[in-house]
């Protein structure tokens, strides 16, 4: 269940000193995650997780993927258990990552008004579609960072992605590129 965002901090204080690391044995960039398990794996356990790389997010083998606390409650089979609960891969996918769309518009657009290639309907069609998905993402609601059971108990929690991310990825790459081109700045 998605809960509104509460008006104070629902982690409990001792989290971070009672959590601990579970960690995958190869790198790669996170691919997918699957919530259902985490949710029902962390209420099996009477546990709370932090998710630490979402989906998109490179993964390095040997540093923390999530955090889960109380340390007690987790057994080694669990261990085991989360982290196939999230896939990884040699590539970025647009399942569950739409900052991986919005990048790669991002860098066609960028490499259409580079003086070397010089394409700008190219570039204009890429911020159409840019143009698009911002206002789609600024009509929706952020979703909360914080999962709960159905009892009203922390879950599952990460860091949010705001609205305001999505824009400096686009705004912020391509701002030098657009000065530079009449075609693409109407």
């Amino acid at each position: 269940r998605v809960a509104e965002q509460p008006q104070e901090d629902p982690v409990p204080d001792d989290f971070y000193r009672q959590a601990i690391p579970i960690r995958r044995k190869q790198s790669g960039y996170v691919q997918s995650i699957d919530d259902a398990g985490l949710l029902d794996l962390a209420k099996k356990r009477d546990v709370a997780i932090f998710i630490k790389h979402r989906p998109g997010d490179f993964y390095s083998q040997g540093t923390p993927l999530i955090l889960v606390s109380p340390a007690e409650n987790v057994t080694e089979e669990d261990r085991d258990q989360l982290q196939l609960l999230f896939a990884l891969g040699d590539r970025r996918t647009l399942s569950q990552n739409a900052t991986f769309a919005v990048d790669q518009l991002v860098q066609v657009a960028q490499r259409a008004l580079s003086p070397g290639v010089n394409d700008p309907q190219t570039a204009v069609v890429c911020l159409d579609w840019l143009k698009v998905g911002l206002l789609e993402l600024a009509r929706r609601r952020t979703p909360s960072e914080y999962r709960f059971d159905e009892d009203g108990d922390l879950r599952v929690f990460t860091r949010p992605q705001a609205f305001c991310e999505f824009c400096d990825r686009v705004f912020d790459q391509l701002r030098q590129y657009v000065a530079a081109d009449r075609n693409a700045t109407f």
